[in-house]
C-alpha cells in the first residue's frame, strides 16, 4: 500500500464474557485465524491484529465484496458452536475514508470510525459509518441508528434479518394484480353498451388522470368479445412516418406483417411492412377488414400522424366502430376527430375508500395499517395505488413472512400522496444495471415494437439472450413490464419515467441502437417505414444516416400519393444533415410533387413572403408547408427556422420556438439581423420578459435603419408598439403604429 488513498476499513471484535473465567482464548485465537485467512484471501491487507480485534482494509472498488464477507462472517459467527450457549460474540464495525501508508505505517481517523462503531456495535450487529451507509444504500437495508458517543459519530447497523434490497424485491411476485374501481366500472358502462349494439359506430372521449384502469377494463370486456377487431393506436416517434400510427397498431395486435395478411388480407400487411401502398387502396383494405366491426382505442390523438387520423375517422364513418379517444381533460381534440360527435365520460379520481379496496386487493391478508398507508401514498389512480405498494416492498418497508407482508420495523413516515414519477424514480434506483438496460430498451423503442426488436436494440446494447433472459424475468417479477405478446412498459408514466432519467448521451446511445435494429428488421422493410428509423437516427446524433432514411421514406410517399409528408421528409432530411448532396436530391423530390396553390405560390413571390402572409392569416398549417417545400428545395435554412419558430409561437409552443431560434446561425448582414431580432423580441414578449422585447426591437429597428429597409424599420415599429401596448402605455403604442404606417 502507498497512500494516501481511499480505502473500507474493516473493524473486527468479539464482545469479552462478563467473567473472566468463561474466557477461551484459544478457541478465540482460532476464529481470529480464519476470519484473518477468508479477508485475506479475498484481496484485503490487514493493518493490524490486537487479541480478538482485527483491523483489515480493502480498495475502494471493493465495496459490495467487502460488505458480502462482513455478512458471511457474522453468520458463521452465529453458526459456531465453539462456546457453550453456541454462537460467537462478534461484532463489526465499518468506515470509508483516507488512510496514510507512508513510512511503513497505516494511520488515518478511518481506523479509529470503524473500531469506534465496533465497540457500540450490539453483539451481531455489522455497523457502518454515514459514507458507508450513502454508498451502499441503494442495496442494503438497515435497522437502527448507532451512536458514536460524545464525538458525535453516528453509524447505521444493516439489518441482519433482510439486509439485502434485492431479496426483498423478489416479494414483488407475491403482489396481486387489482381490479378496476367501482367507480371506473359504473363510469364505463356505456362503452359495454355499445359493444353489444353493433350496427352503428359510437364515439367516446374519456377524460381524466391517467393511469385510472380504464385500459384494464377494455381488456378484460374484450376478452368477452374475441370477434371484435381490435386495434390500439399510439404515436410513432418524432410523427413523421404517414401511417405510421396505424402500422404500429397492426403490428401490436398481430405481431407481424404475415399474420396481418392471415386476417386482414394482403392490403393491410403492405401497411403493416410500411409498403406505399396509394391512399385509395389503403382505406378501402381498411373498410374490407374491419367490415364486421371495430374496436379502436387512440391515446393521445394530437399525437398522432395525419394520414392515420384520416384513415381512422373516414373507417369509423363506414362501418360499424366503436372509437375510443383518450386525452387529458384540458386539450382540444384536433381535425378531423373534432368533427365527430363524441360522448364525453369524465373518469373520476378515487375517494379513499376505493383506493383503499384496491390495496387490500394488491397485497392480500395484510394489517389495515398497511392498507391504509398503500392506499395514501398511491394517491388517487390505480396505477399509483399498484406503484405505491410496490415502492414499499421494493424498499424494504415491507417484507413478505411467508404469509403475508408485514412492516419490516415500522410504517413509512409521511401521510401524504407521493407524485407517481417519485414513487417509479424510487424503484428504479434499485435496478440492477443489467435489468436497467434492458428497461431503457423497451422504452426508446416505439409504443408496440415486436419482442424481436427489442432484443435486437438489447443485442446492440450488449446484453446477451442470457442476460437479456434474466433482465426480462426481474422487470416483470417487479412489474416494470407486461408479460404479454410485446413486451412494453406497464404505463406511459413509467417510459416517461425512464426517458427523463436516461443522461442524454445514453438517450442519443440508444436510440442508434434502436434505428441499427430497426434497419436489420423486416417490420421496418417498407419505404414508409424509413421515416421513423430516420428520426431514431437524427436523435441518435447520426444525422447523416438519419437524412438517408428520410429521403428513402420521401421517395415512399411519392408512390403513395403522399405529396405533404413527401413535402415534410424531404424538409426533415435537410433539416438534419444540410450537405449539398442531401439538399440537391431533396430538392429534386419535392420538385417531383404535384404542383398545388402553394407550390404557385411560391413561383410568385418568395417562401417567406408567402409563410408570413399565411402566418397572418391564421393558417398555420399552410405556412408550415410553406417552409417545409422551401427547404426540401434549397431556399435558406436559418431564414427558415426563423419562421418556423414564429409558427411555433403562434401554437403556443414556446419551448419549441426558443430551440428552433438557438439553431439559426449569427449573420453580419444587417437585413438579417434584423429578422432574428425581431424573432426573439416577439419570442420574449411571449414570455412576458416585456423590457428584454422592447430592447429587441429598438436593435432590429437600429439594424433595418441601417440597411435602409423601409419594411423591416415598419416591422421593428409594430413589435415596439406591441411592447408598449402590452404594459398597457396605450397612448405611446398608437402613436409608435402610426409612425410604422
Amino acid at each position: 500500500m502507498s497512500g494516501p488513498l481511499e480505502q473500507i476499513v474493516i473493524w473486527h471484535r468479539l464482545v469479552p464474557p462478563t467473567r473472566p473465567e468463561r474466557d477461551r482464548p484459544e478457541l478465540l485465537a482460532q476464529w481470529c485465524d480464519r476470519v484473518e485467512t477468508l479477508f485475506l484471501s479475498a484481496g484485503a491487507d490487514l493493518i493490524a491484529r490486537i487479541g480478538s480485534s482485527l483491523a483489515l482494509c480493502f480498495e475502494a472498488t471493493e465495496l459490495s465484496q467487502a460488505v458480502e464477507l462482513c455478512l458471511r462472517t457474522l453468520d458463521d459467527a452465529d453458526a459456531d458452536q465453539s462456546l457453550a450457549g453456541g454462537g460467537l460474540p462478534a461484532t463489526l464495525g465499518v468506515a470509508f475514508g483516507e488512510l496514510d501508508t507512508r513510512n511503513k505505517r497505516v494511520i488515518g481517523a478511518t481506523i479509529d470510525r470503524a473500531q469506534l462503531l465496533a465497540n457500540r456495535a450490539r453483539r451481531g450487529e455489522l455497523v457502518v459509518d454515514a459514507t458507508m451507509r450513502e454508498l451502499i444504500g441503494s442495496n442494503y437495508l438497515f435497522s437502527r441508528s448507532v451512536g458514536g458517543g460524545a464525538a458525535a459519530l453516528r453509524g447505521a447497523a444493516i439489518d441482519r434479518k433482510n439486509p439485502r434490497r434485492s431479496e426483498c424485491r423478489n416479494a414483488i411476485a407475491h403482489l396481486q394484480t387489482p381490479g378496476v374501481a367501482r367507480p371506473i366500472t359504473a363510469a364505463l358502462q356505456p362503452l359495454k353498451q355499445a359493444i353489444d349494439d353493433a350496427s352503428t359506430s359510437r364515439f367516446f372521449l374519456l377524460r381524466g388522470p391517467a393511469g385510472s384502469g380504464a385500459r384494464s377494463w377494455m381488456d378484460s370486456l374484450l376478452e368477452m368479445h374475441p370477434e371484435k377487431r381490435r386495434l390500439r393506436v399510439s404515436a410513432t416517434p418524432g410523427r413523421l412516418e404517414p401511417r405510421g400510427a396505424l402500422r404500429m397498431a397492426l403490428l401490436r395486435q398481430y405481431g407481424n406483417a404475415a399474420r396481418v395478411a392471415e386476417s386482414l388480407g394482403d392490403a393491410m400487411a403492405s401497411v403493416a411492412a410500411g409498403a406505399p401502398i396509394p391512399q385509395s387502396a389503403l382505406e378501402e383494405s381498411l373498410k374490407e377488414a374491419f367490415q364486421g366491426g371495430a374496436w379502436i382505442e387512440v391515446e393521445s390523438p394530437d399525437r398522432l400522424d395525419a394520414v392515420s387520423t384520416a384513415s381512422l375517422v373516414k373507417l369509423a364513418l363506414e362501418v360499424p366502430t366503436v372509437l375510443v379517444l383518450r386525452e387529458r381533460t384540458e386539450t382540444p381534440l384536433p381535425s378531423p376527430f373534432d368533427s365527430l360527435q363524441w360522448e364525453e365520460i369524465l373518469l373520476p379520481v378515487l375517494r379513499g375508500e376505493d383506493a383503499k379496496a384496491l390495496a387490500k386487493e394488491l397485497v392480500g391478508k395484510a394489517a389495515d395499517d398497511v392498507i391504509q398507508r398503500i392506499a395514501t401514498l398511491g394517491g388517487d389512480t390505480a396505477v399509483g395505488v399498484a406503484e405505491a405498494g410496490r415502492m414499499l416492498v421494493a424498499s424494504g418497508d415491507l417484507i413478505w413472512n411467508g404469509k403475508g407482508f408485514v412492516w419490516r420495523n415500522s410504517p413509512r413516515s409521511g401521510v401524504r400522496a407521493i407524485p407517481l414519477p417519485k414513487i417509479l424514480e424510487e424503484r428504479l434506483d434499485g435496478l440492477e444495471d443489467q435489468a436497467r438496460r434492458l428497461l431503457e430498451a423497451v422504452c426508446a423503442a416505439p409504443a408496440g415494437a415486436p419482442r424481436l426488436l427489442v432484443a435486437a436494440i438489447a443485442e446492440h446494447d450488449g446484453l446477451t439472450s442470457e442476460l437479456r433472459r434474466e433482465a426480462a424475468s426481474r422487470l416483470r417479477d417487479e412489474g416494470f413490464v407486461t408479460s404479454g405478446n410485446i413486451m412494453e412498459p406497464c404505463s406511459s408514466a413509467l417510459r416517461r419515467v425512464v426517458m427523463q432519467q436516461t443522461p442524454p448521451s445514453r438517450r442519443a446511445e440508444l436510440f442508434r441502437f434502436v434505428a441499427q435494429a430497426m434497419t436489420n428488421s423486416s417490420v421496418f422493410e417498407g419505404m414508409l417505414a424509413q421515416a421513423t428509423i430516420g428520426h431514431y437516427f437524427s436523435q441518435g446524433s447520426n444525422g447523416r444516416d438519419g437524412a438517408e432514411s428520410f429521403l428513402r421514406a420521401a421517395e415512399g410517399c411519392i408512390a403513395a400519393g403522399l405529396p405533404d409528408n413527401q413535402r415534410k421528409l424531404s424538409a426533415a432530411a435537410v433539416a438534419c444533415c444540410p450537405d449539398p448532396d442531401i439538399r440537391t436530391r431533396a430538392a429534386a423530390i419535392a420538385r417531383r410533387q404535384p404542383p398545388d396553390s402553394l407550390s404557385i405560390s411560391l413561383e410568385e413571390a418568395t417562401s417567406a413572403d408567402v409563410a408570413v402572409g399565411a402566418l397572418l392569416r391564421g393558417d398555420l398549417g399552410g405556412a408550415e408547408k410553406v417552409l417545409e417545400g422551401a427547404i426540401a428545395a434549397g431556399k435558406d435554412l436559418g431564414a427558415a427556422n426563423r419562421l418556423r419558430a414564429m409558427v411555433l409561437m403562434a401554437k403556443g409552443d414556446i419551448t419549441g420556438a426558443q430551440a428552433m431560434l438557438d439553431r439559426v446561425p449569427e449573420s453580419d448582414e444587417y437585413d438579417v439581423r434584423a429578422r432574428l431580432e425581431l424573432s426573439r423580441a416577439w419570442l420574449k414578449l411571449h414570455l412576458g420578459e416585456i423590457n428584454a422585447a422592447a430592447r429587441q426591437a429598438l436593435l432590429a429597428l437600429a439594424l433595418a435603419r441601417r440597411s435602409e429597409n423601409r419594411r423591416g424599420e415598419a416591422a421593428a415599429l409594430h413589435t415596439l408598439a406591441a411592447c408598449f401596448r402590452t404594459l398597457g402605455r396605450t397612448d405611446e403604442a398608437d402613436a409608435i403604429s402610426h409612425a410604422a404606417q
